[in-house]
């Protein structure tokens, strides 16, 4: 079982290499002969480049999207140029309405490829459940909102109720990409909106096996000393998790806040370009 997770898109780049970061999510789950991308970026430019520095090419398998936000879909044209006809899972709500608030203004953040262009150009596939969309490797399908601390992601990100009254989004699209290897389950967050708790708990109940590790954004940044306090004693509950690449969405705080706790040979920053050091199974 040879599996090797890249990533391709993250906020920071890893040092001294030729890499571009931005502000986005890309990952690529190569598992057993078969590719997978885990989301987009937001521009294309950067995945393409970052791509052909690391010496990687299209086609690959399948693309998952981790939701509709234009950070993690931004790349879809560029992805597609590359590859027409391309498999696509997503949750049918990516296309649902997506807003932020930014001052007085409200502005759209949805995917900028229209869902229409979207699917003429690939084979688009949404789904609700998990999906193992190759031997091995799962979406987490659409996760449980359980847990009270984390039943709004962020008062910024918003959509209008049927009445046209802005409300909260619960951004039900949000889905994680789980890797069974031997050693446990890695799973691999875009933003975890859904709250890294509920994720984590949704994963052991659906897969029944311990998680080995886990990478990307976590929507910490702006949580409060209660919350992040709260976070690490529930993940704490569920058992000892051996690794982390966080970053994106979870703040350079909460990463230095985690591995201050829990030690930095556990937690580490991701950064584009990176092989996660995984063992060789």
């Amino acid at each position: 079982m040879k599996v090797r997770i890249t990533c391709l898109v993250e906020n920071r780049a890893a040092l001294s290499s030729r890499v571009w970061g931005e502000h986005g999510v890309s990952y690529l789950v190569e598992k057993d002969g078969r590719r997978v991308l885990f989301d987009t970026g937001q521009s294309g430019v950067v995945l393409l480049h970052n791509m052909d520095v690391l010496g990687f090419h299209f086609p690959v398998d399948t693309l998952v999207l981790s939701h509709g936000h234009y950070d993690h879909t931004g790349g879809l044209a560029a992805v597609l140029s590359r590859q027409p006809g391309l498999p696509i899972l997503a949750h049918p709500d990516l296309y649902a309405e997506h807003l932020s608030i930014h001052g007085e203004k409200v502005v759209p953040i949805g995917p900028p490829l229209p869902e229409a262009s979207l699917r003429a150009q690939s084979k688009l596939v949404y789904s609700r459940k998990p999906v193992e969309v190759a031997p091995g490797i799962w979406t987490s399908g659409e996760i449980p909102r359980q847990v009270p601390f984390e039943m709004i992601s962020s008062r910024r990100l918003v959509a209008h109720t049927h009445a046209g009254v802005l409300q909260p989004d619960p951004i039900l699209d949000d889905m994680a990409l789980i890797i069974e290897m031997e050693a446990g389950l890695v799973v691999l967050f875009g933003c975890g909106h859904a709250g890294m708790v509920n994720t984590l708990r949704h994963v052991y109940k659906t897969f029944q096996r311990p998680i080995y590790a886990i990478a990307g954004g976590v929507h910490l940044a702006g949580a409060s000393p209660q919350r992040l306090d709260a976070t690490m004693q529930a993940i704490a509950s569920m058992g000892e998790i051996p690794f982390m690449w966080l970053g994106h969405c979870t703040g350079d705080r909460v990463v230095s806040h985690f591995a201050a706790i829990w030690g930095w040979e556990r937690v580490h920053f991701c950064a584009a370009g990176l092989h996660l050091p995984l063992p060789v199974m």
